[in-house]
């Protein structure tokens, strides 16, 4: 009984060092023709004309917060019980978390940070937006 057992363990052993011989050697074949294999391989050197990316976070941390902004959005449709959808533009107001919100709140929201806004456009605009993610960590980013 004990034999059939210490067989299949060894047989399983044998099949992992096997296994990971052949992934080696396999390897070592594509690396040698040139074939990408880590996740540094696929990072894009920087491109020499400017970086965007630091500056719109930057102008990101100075948006203002406003009555409206950022915690209530306003609703883009909601379904009724009847099956109607209530199109959130067109209303007047909106109610969220118990608070009644207006579009006029929003306009001075948005007036506010006019000017952020619009370095964020600007630097989004810009042909090179880096972010040097660390694509060694895989899906922990």
């Amino acid at each position: 009984m004990l034999t059939p057992i210490v067989l299949l363990l060894v047989f399983l052993l044998e099949e992992r060092v096997r296994g990971k011989i052949a992934l080696a050697r396999c390897q070592r074949e594509l690396i040698a023709k040139g074939e990408k294999i880590s996740p540094r391989d696929f990072i894009a050197p920087p491109r020499a004309q400017e970086n965007a990316a630091p500056a719109v976070y930057e102008a990101i941390e100075r948006l203002k917060e406003g009555a409206v902004l950022p915690n209530r959005y306003p609703p883009a449709m909601r379904l009724t019980p009847a099956g109607r959808a209530i199109v959130g533009f067109r209303e007047s107001q909106w109610v969220e978390d118990k608070v009644t919100n207006r579009w006029e709140a929003l306009s001075a929201d948005l007036k506010s940070n006019e000017v952020t806004l619009a370095q964020i456009r600007a630097g989004l605009e810009k042909p090179v937006l880096y972010n040097d993610l660390n694509f060694s960590q895989g899906f922990k980013m």
